[in-house]
């Protein structure tokens, strides 16, 4: 794997990562490397997860672990030339919360490294932590798939 150049560090979430509106989670990328990238996001009321006086329920966790991952691929595909592609999160092995809950406030901070990859899947480490006190909040080992045709994977024609 090729070491990614710095041109990452301007460029807006939302051009490598699918989601909009409410739906991007992540605030922003503070490290692109070699096999490992880290996003920071904050916990706020208008998260689309948020519960009053409770804040967002840890099992969110993996949509931000998942979003940061998406963010990996379409760094390395904007790095390798290539359009960006949709991909899923198909399990988790060893995952552990710390907490019930991220709390209003809190900033966290995702980091994934990616230990394999071959013909669409891959396994990813990754961890959020609290990125004041540096506390592991929750941590997994995530595999994902990025389909060589996601348009007709996810029947994204307009056909049934």
């Amino acid at each position: 794997m090729d070491t990614p150049s710095d041109d990452w560090k301007d460029l807006p979430i939302r051009e490598v990562v699918p989601h909009r509106g409410t739906m991007c989670l992540l605030k922003q990328i503070t490290n692109y490397a070699k096999g490992t990238i880290t996003t920071l996001a904050e916990i706020r009321p208008d998260n689309p997860f948020f519960m009053d006086d409770r804040g967002v329920p840890i099992c969110i966790g993996f949509e931000y672990m998942a979003q940061t991952m998406a963010a990996f691929a379409g760094l390395t595909a904007r790095r390798d030339g290539v359009p960006v592609k949709l991909g899923v999160l198909v399990g988790c092995r060893r995952a552990h919360c710390a907490q019930p809950f991220f709390v209003s406030g809190q900033r966290l901070r995702i980091t994934a490294i990616l230990e394999w990859k071959e013909e669409g899947m891959g396994n990813f480490n990754a961890t959020i932590s609290d990125d004041e006190t540096g506390s592991e909040l929750m941590s997994g080992r995530i595999n994902v798939y990025q389909p060589n045709d996601p348009r007709k994977y996810f029947n994204l024609t307009g056909t049934d």
